[in-house]
């Protein structure tokens, strides 16, 4: 049976991708740092992906398995953790490129991150947007698609997805959307920074794991947006009208350097290419929430 590896699949993204992978009748071999048990994992593989052994030590177990795809979503995702960003989102892609080519699978999916062009200077951002990647977290991300273009030469076909913001249930509470419900649930008071102008792409997990799918017969480098952009003000007056909240907005309490900054993407090539629609808008998934939590 051909099997398709998911590193992180036991994340918040990985999950997901799991499932609809699983849902497409594929076979998973999971890659993380923790064992994944899930009735959908054909095989969990534990290892740190930045460690140089790793490679040994995944061919090793999949002796026997034939691969047909690999997807890496495995990242390190912490701004001010240098060393670790470096080993796991560059040297963990390469290693986990000589996996893919040493067991011969035939397709390669990377899910990078829509920032690595830094602020957008054209809006829609489309894949031919310039790149110039503000934290070392997105210089790695970059640096990860350009590691991952080598498997063309190697008879791999790649495809490389940015997206911006994935949000939907078991998403870290630290992020924006689960700090304001957070403030929502408590009813207190949502300060927003300068404006609240600052535009941002959200895309619903399940459009994203959808998208990853898609990507297994595409090739090439794909904008995956969400179904809506919406400002930092108008998230949260809409999290206060959807938890019927009496938390009060009050912006301009703090300027915001961003304010100006609007995350608008074309979507144009993924839907030619992949079939790819986003399915959920904010508000969907904000209600897909507040659902799980009752």
């Amino acid at each position: 049976m051909n099997h398709v590896i998911v590193t992180g699949g036991g994340g918040f993204i990985g999950t997901y991708v799991c499932k609809r992978l699983h849902e497409k009748g594929c076979s998973l071999i999971v890659i993380d740092r923790v064992a994944v048990e899930a009735p959908y994992v054909y095989k969990s593989i534990v290892t740190d992906i930045g460690n140089d052994a790793c490679v040994e030590q995944i061919c090793r177990e999949l002796t026997g398995d034939t691969v047909s795809a690999v997807i890496h979503l495995a990242a390190d995702i912490r701004m001010n953790e240098t060393e670790s960003l470096i080993r796991t989102n560059c040297l963990g892609t390469l290693h986990i490129t000589e996996v893919a080519a040493r067991l011969q699978a035939e397709r390669f999916v990377y899910l990078s991150s829509a920032p690595v062009i830094g602020e957008p200077v054209k809006r829609p951002v489309d894949e031919e947007h310039p790149v110039n990647p503000l934290t070392l977290y997105h210089v790695t991300k970059y640096a990860g698609e350009m590691i991952v273009k080598d498997l063309d030469a190697k008879g791999i076909r790649t495809s490389v997805l940015r997206i911006c913001s994935p949000i939907g249930v078991r998403e870290k509470q630290t992020a924006y959307l689960g700090f304001l419900l957070d403030k929502c649930r408590m009813d207190q008071d949502i300060q927003v920074y300068g404006t609240g102008s600052r535009v941002q792409n959200y895309i619903d997990v399940r459009d994203v794991a959808n998208a990853v799918c898609l990507a297994l017969k595409g090739q090439g480098l794909y904008l995956i947006r969400g179904g809506s952009s919406i400002s930092n003000l108008e998230l949260a007056k809409l999290c206060v009208y959807l938890t019927g909240s009496s938390s009060k907005v009050v912006t301009g309490t703090k300027p915001d350097p961003d304010d100006h900054v609007q995350w608008i993407l074309d979507g144009g090539r993924a839907e030619r290419e992949l079939g790819y629609v986003p399915a959920y808008s904010v508000e969907d998934t904000i209600r897909w929430i507040l659902g799980e939590e009752q």
